[in-house]
């Protein structure tokens, strides 16, 4: 299982042109081990993934807190994203943003998720440090506002792409987060931990499973076995409830 406890974050580096403008784009190496999937249930995406892709997460929306440089932003692209453990749907890549360094419109959005995977080599590699984290979650405080990762849905313009999930706030908020989703998996309910948080009108949800890696594969035979000339497509609501109870019969 990949390490999340390690202070010093390891990031790849890129600049891309993005709706006529530059960005740096940071993202965790693919062979780092983590994996995350989105999922879709009404009204909301979820963001699931396991212990240690929750600590992953958390240093990133931290880390992005304290970034100052215009247009940076966090991917986690297509080479840490895994089917959804519950029927296997492919999963979308995630951009994480401090408001305050700038937003993504629509057509930065829609270049960025055509430009994923990346097609050539990271420009460099920064290290990203965030013991401040470490501190905070020794200190136990609460965080220092509730709030949820700006996902709409349906996604509005200007927000998010198709094919795209963006996790935008400024600062407060995403320290916020960073602390709520690194102490996830912390104590499992049935195998599950996970936190409902909204902000500024929009609602999603982090969902740590505790054999996360598991049930991604699980769902991936029961789909291939129902489905199989189908493994990267979107399948319907009653096609996906025929691979949930296949899955939850293994």
């Amino acid at each position: 299982m990949a390490n999340s406890g390690s202070e010093r974050l390891k990031l790849h580096r890129r600049a891309l042109a993005l709706g006529g403008r530059t960005y740096t784009v940071l993202s965790p190496r693919s062979s780092s081990g983590f994996g995350f999937a989105m999922s879709s249930y009404p009204g909301a995406w979820h963001v699931v993934t396991d212990r240690a892709g929750a600590g992953l997460l958390g240093r990133l929306l931290w880390a992005m807190a304290f970034q100052r440089r215009e247009r940076t932003i966090a991917v986690i692209d297509p080479g840490l994203m895994v089917p959804n453990p519950f029927d296997a749907d492919p999963s979308v890549p995630i951009a994480i943003l401090n408001e305050e360094l700038g937003t993504l419109n629509r057509q930065a959005a829609d270049d960025l998720q055509a430009q994923l995977p990346y097609s050539a080599a990271p420009a460099g590699t920064v290290v990203l440090q965030t013991r401040g984290l470490d501190a905070a979650l020794a200190e136990g405080g609460q965080p220092e506002r509730d709030g949820a990762p700006a996902v709409p849905d349906p996604p509005s313009e200007g927000e998010t792409a198709s094919g795209l999930v963006i996790i935008s706030a400024p600062p407060p908020i995403l320290r916020a987060w960073g602390v709520r989703v690194a102490r996830l998996g912390l104590q499992f309910n049935e195998n599950s931990d996970e936190a409902v948080l909204e902000w500024s009108g929009s609602a999603g949800e982090i969902q740590v499973l505790e054999d996360f890696e598991i049930r991604v594969v699980r769902a991936q035979e029961a789909r291939e076995r129902l489905f199989p000339d189908r493994p990267d497509e979107d399948l319907g609501d009653e096609e996906r409830r025929r691979v949930w109870e296949l899955t939850r019969g293994q």
